[in-house]
């Protein structure tokens, strides 16, 4: 058994697990089109259905669209701020994961509505001892209340 500043692993995550499914209030972003074309730049993409509109218009979508990894930049603020519970006495935290559920397609102009929760905590062996993993979800819905994405974030701590 491990000892943490009076701690035990199994009585920190006991802790963080009291703030399971506790959803945080939604955080609205507003899409522009200059921020779906930056990230696109920013990442690498070279697909002309994120940057010229007019060659977006022709296409199936109609428009400029979001390129799929765009859905990361929703977790600003969110995650870890307000889901994750890093006041445990372990000294390294590390961001492992990020699994993503795509829904609609994000267009310049759509309200963005995301709203995240702790859904998991659990630990593990690691070869320096235990691990205490969380995971949190950010839950995408856009003005229309269409599901748009999901974003499971998962950290340990050790």
């Amino acid at each position: 058994m491990t000892i943490h500043d009076g701690m035990t692993i199994e009585e920190m995550a006991e802790k963080v697990r009291k703030s399971l499914y506790i959803k945080t209030e939604p955080v609205i972003f507003e899409v522009e089109k200059g921020a779906i074309q930056r990230y696109a730049q920013y990442t690498g993409e070279t697909e002309r259905l994120f940057f010229d509109e007019d060659h977006a218009r022709k296409g199936r979508f109609g428009g400029i669209i979001a390129p799929p990894t765009f859905l990361s930049w929703f977790l600003k603020g969110i995650v870890p701020d307000r889901v994750f519970d890093y006041d445990v006495p372990l000294p390294t935290v590390l961001h492992t994961d990020d699994i993503v559920e795509h829904g609609d397609y994000i267009r310049p102009g759509d309200r963005i509505s995301a709203v995240g929760e702790l859904t998991d905590v659990f630990i593990r062996e690691g070869r320096n001892g235990p691990m205490l993993f969380e995971t949190g979800d950010v839950t995408l819905h856009n003005q229309n209340d269409a599901f748009v994405g999901l974003v499971r974030t998962i950290s340990v701590l050790f």
